[in-house]
């Protein structure tokens, strides 16, 4: 069964969503927003993607390990 990925406000810049991806990828935040940003600028498609996933994506206390996971 997959893994539900959380947004985590405390440990994000806007809303989180970058953060939980990273949590759940176990890689650096920094990554997921440059990629994100990247997406946005050359092909406009991560506006709304990331709206929606504001909307949608369940909200959670940012956890203990995150610094250790996401640096």
């Amino acid at each position: 069964m997959a893994k539900k990925i959380y947004r985590f406000p405390d440990a994000g810049d806007f809303g989180g969503i970058c953060a939980g991806i990273a949590y759940r990828l176990k890689i650096q935040a920094w990554i997921v927003r440059l990629i994100w940003c990247l997406l946005f600028l050359l092909y406009g498609i991560s506006f709304w993607p990331y709206i929606f996933c504001w909307i949608f994506m369940p909200k959670a206390d940012t956890p203990a390990d995150y610094k250790e996971v996401c640096g």
